[in-house]
């Protein structure tokens, strides 16, 4: 009986270790990356490897129990789900270390893949410890140059990168691709994919010419070994379309992307994240080019194809809803944006946690929706929640959290608070120097959200002084024609103009007509917004012929583009009723100004800031004519909605507070008599 008992658990013993090496085998086909239909195949034998992984360690041998871990966190990982892929990467580490030892080779790859999943859920220090321990551990046992000392170098770099330490991240990207080079000679594939990892980098910095450089390089570099029709070029052709389009150059960028979807299509068919990411930058260009229809096609498009291969709720698809909402707000379609934008939130707190970065980003684009609606109460907290994530998790001094700053400084400038705002926008500015330097993009930008403070306290020497600055920063970084260079030129004339100096608003508003329509095309918000300035300038020359021709068809661009209820519509119709009222076309002007005020009411809501300045509007427009109680309700309407919401002190509220004042005097003045 003994002997039947001792057979019969060797053959347990056997058929577990059959189970066990099965299982490991099937483990260790599980590719890296996988795809909704391979998720779909594998989930029967997930359950498997997770027993195996469980309760079978004993059964594994040295050279394949560290698959089931690797394949799990892979599987996991792979559906945005990081924080059970980090147990499987940190459970496969403790293993190892148990069985190997502490500084076993396995270590150093366990802890790069666990700095990989760590990275995914945004925790930013603890990724990079990890990186640096499997760094240690690479060169430890490997020696300085070896193929995955390189590699893990050029992870550390990416997140480095992404952490803001831009030098660091250089040096290691120099570094990999040096030893690249020198152990696999200056062709091999590795150098070209760094190539590309530095030319993000050098694009970051603003170091444009070297950017580009090493685009074309790791292009010609990739394209000399696997051919014209391979993912990686397509990858670094979509790389170089988003350089081209962060440069203006428009037309160049879209061969470009059109060119690396080309490519992905052949190689991956219509369906594929690859292809999904593709249509999804495709989309960015043509919302920046007012192509809204075909934006939205394409958004929709990678939104369902990133569904179909991830499912509803994976992070991937929370970034491409945030930017459909992006096209919504571009467009006026509040309403749309806000739920849109609610749907990526929900999505992140469930996958990524209270305190990724991703979360605080969308968090910041719902409270720049807030502000553009008037809802101040609501951005404000919005802006706050997302700094503290992002100062946490990157550091006080990293951009992104200057960019937050940036944005709280143009939510207190709508608010008047123009110290505030001038306190957040030199702070954003100051950290964007040391990120940066001083000749950079991005520098320039918050330069001129700075003077657009001065200018807003009507301070037009100091704006003007800071928006030449701006101007020549521009064509010194991006040329003398690229749209961030007409920008300036509009914002220069408006100070021009704002000195009564309409001479020199002039020739600064055609100029930047000129860019702005060979960048743009002439059927466009941007174009119209600028022939409304340059219009303006005519009405105070008294040109009215060509004001009213400016303000028609900057009127007739935007109601074409954006449709009739977009906010740039009653401001340009504004213009129209302001132009009317100085030719004493009187029944004109307040037809428009009421149509003003009344879609002004229905796109923005009744308590909308912009409504105040109707209010006003309106309100001194009856009070010239001597309609002294209409006007005396419109400014007490206007006066009741500026106190609530941008306080006593603004200068909408000192203006109804003042109209309203003026009119209740007039109104109990005796008139003159017949013979005075």
């Amino acid at each position: 009986m003994l002997l039947v008992e001792v057979k019969q658990n060797i053959e347990a013993e056997q058929l577990k270790g059959a189970f066990v090496t099965t299982i490991a085998a099937q483990a260790s086909t599980i590719p890296k990356s996988v795809n909704r239909q391979q998720i779909a195949v594998l989930t029967p034998v997930i359950p498997h490897i997770i027993e195996t992984a469980n309760y079978f360690q004993d059964w594994l041998t040295d050279d394949d129990f560290i698959y089931p871990f690797n394949s799990l966190g892979n599987f996991y990982e792979a559906q945005g789900e990081f924080t059970e892929a980090s147990r499987w990467h940190r459970q496969c580490l403790d293993i190892v270390r148990h069985r190997l030892g502490n500084d076993h080779l396995e270590a150093a790859s366990c802890l790069n893949n666990l700095a990989a999943s760590t990275q995914a859920q945004g925790r930013f220090h603890e990724a990079e410890l990890l990186y640096r321990q499997a760094l240690a551990l690479y060169i430890q046992n490997l020696g300085q140059d070896h193929f995955y000392v390189a590699v893990c170098s050029n992870n550390l770099a990416v997140l480095r990168q992404y952490q803001g330490d831009l030098a660091e991240a250089e040096h290691l990207f120099l570094q990999a691709k040096d030893q690249f080079i020198t152990l696999l000679g200056e062709e091999h594939p590795k150098v070209g994919t760094t190539l590309n990892n530095l030319g993000d980098l050098y694009q970051t910095q603003g170091r444009y010419a070297e950017a580009q450089d090493c685009y074309l390089q790791a292009l010609g570099n990739i394209a000399r070994n696997f051919g014209e029709q391979y993912p990686t070029v397509a990858t670094i052709l979509n790389n170089l379309a988003v350089f081209y389009r962060a440069q203006g150059a428009y037309e160049e960028s879209e061969q470009l992307f059109l060119q690396s979807l080309e490519i992905s299509r052949g190689l991956l068919g219509d369906e594929h994240p690859s292809i999904a990411a593709n249509l999804n930058n495709l989309a960015n260009l043509y919302k920046l080019q007012s192509r809204y229809g075909e934006a939205e096609e394409l958004y929709q498009q990678a939104i369902a194809q990133h569904r179909r291969f991830f499912g509803e709720t994976h992070p991937t698809v929370a970034l491409n809803l945030n930017n459909l909402a992006e096209l919504y707000v571009a467009q006026g379609r509040y309403g749309e944006a806000e739920p849109v934008y609610q749907q990526a939130i929900a999505i992140q707190q469930q996958t990524l946690g209270e305190q990724h970065t991703d979360l605080a980003i969308s968090w910041n684009n719902l409270a720049k929706l807030y502000d553009l609606q008037g809802h101040y109460s609501e951005a404000e907290p919005l802006y706050l929640q997302s700094l503290a994530v992002l100062q946490q998790q990157l550091g006080q001094d990293h951009p992104d959290v200057a960019v937050l700053l940036n944005n709280l400084g143009e939510l207190y400038r709508l608010q008047g608070d123009y110290q505030k705002a001038e306190d957040h926008y030199q702070q954003a500015l100051n950290r964007f120097k040391v990120a940066f330097g001083d000749a950079h993009p991005i520098v320039a930008l918050c330069q001129s959200n700075l003077a657009g403070v001065y200018y807003a306290q009507e301070q037009y020497d100091q704006a003007e002084a800071l928006f030449i600055d701006v101007l020549e920063l521009r064509k010194q970084l991006l040329g003398e024609n690229h749209i961030e260079v007409a920008y300036s030129f509009n914002n220069l004339a408006s100070v021009y103009w704002a000195k009564k100096e309409s001479d020199r608003a002039e020739p600064l508003y055609l100029k930047a007509l000129e860019i702005f329509t060979v960048c743009l095309g002439r059927q466009h918000p941007v174009i119209a917004a600028n022939l409304g300035n340059l219009g303006n300038v005519y009405a105070n020359q008294k040109r009215y012929a060509e004001a009213e021709q400016a303000f028609t068809e900057a009127l007739a661009i935007a109601q074409q583009e954006l449709g009739e209820h977009h906010p740039q519509i009653p401001q340009l119709l504004n213009n129209l009723a302001s132009l009317y009222y100085h030719q004493r076309r009187y029944e004109e002007a307040e037809s428009l100004y009421l149509q003003v005020l009344t879609l002004k009411q229905q796109i923005l809501g009744h308590d909308h800031p912009d409504v105040v300045l109707s209010l006003n509007n309106l309100a001194f427009f009856y009070q010239v004519q001597g309609h002294y109680p209409k006007a005396a309700v419109l400014y007490s309407e206007a006066l009741a909605i500026a106190d609530r919401k941008l306080g006593a002190d603004h200068s909408h509220t000192m203006m109804a507070r003042k109209g309203l004042e003026k009119v209740q005097s007039l109104q109990f003045q005796p008139l003159p008599s017949q013979g005075e």
